[in-house]
């Protein structure tokens, strides 16, 4: 498939269908909309093209979105899409629910990395030590482990404020998320 294609080659659907949780009709639809979407026919879709889903105009999450799905061809949008749909398998709805949290890309979900996923669905309406508290409460409420700020904080007790919570790594994550029905939260009709 090449980058400014006008249409699926028999092929690419296949190779993409055998790839993702979408059928045929289903990869053929997105394509309707990718192309829909990429209003310049660059072949690819950029932030500002990707905003232009009715579904997603509301959202206070769309900007984390938007930076997973920025400068993506039809096959990356696929991929990432594939987390959404009917069939997709639990481990590809968890890896993109851990990247869409690893803000900083750096392989594990820190309380900085919530905070900024809280931040977008709170905006200026809560102050930063509010964010802080409620997003350190949330993680250590989802099995979080704690650890001093320094080593010379390593004598405090967790009481006193001076700890963090250990950064979740992608097993924590998986692990953490085994009991969550994501199939009902992470689902979009094409």
């Amino acid at each position: 498939m090449g980058a400014n294609a006008s249409t699926l080659l028999d092929d690419d659907i296949t190779e993409i269908v055998a790839s993702s949780s979408f059928s045929k009709e289903e990869i053929e639809q997105l394509y309707g909309r990718f192309q829909k979407l990429d209003r310049n026919g660059s072949g690819t879709i950029d932030a500002s093209e990707f905003l232009m889903i009715p579904e997603l105009a509301m959202n206070p999450l769309v900007p984390r979105v938007v930076q997973l799905f920025d400068g993506v061809n039809f096959k990356e949008f696929v991929r990432l899409l594939s987390a959404f749909g009917k069939s997709a398998p639990r481990e590809t709805r968890i890896d993109f629910l851990f990247r869409f949290y690893d803000v900083d890309g750096d392989g594990a979900v820190s309380e900085s990395d919530v905070c900024s996923i809280f931040r977008l669905l709170v905006g200026d309406n809560l102050d930063d030590t509010t964010v802080r508290r409620i997003v350190r409460q949330a993680m250590l409420d989802f099995g979080a482990g704690v650890e001093p700020l320094s080593e010379t904080d390593g004598n405090e007790s967790a009481d006193s404020g001076n700890f963090r919570c250990r950064p979740l790594t992608r097993e924590d994550f998986c692990r953490k998320l085994q009991q969550v029905e994501l199939d009902r939260i992470l689902q979009i009709s094409i």
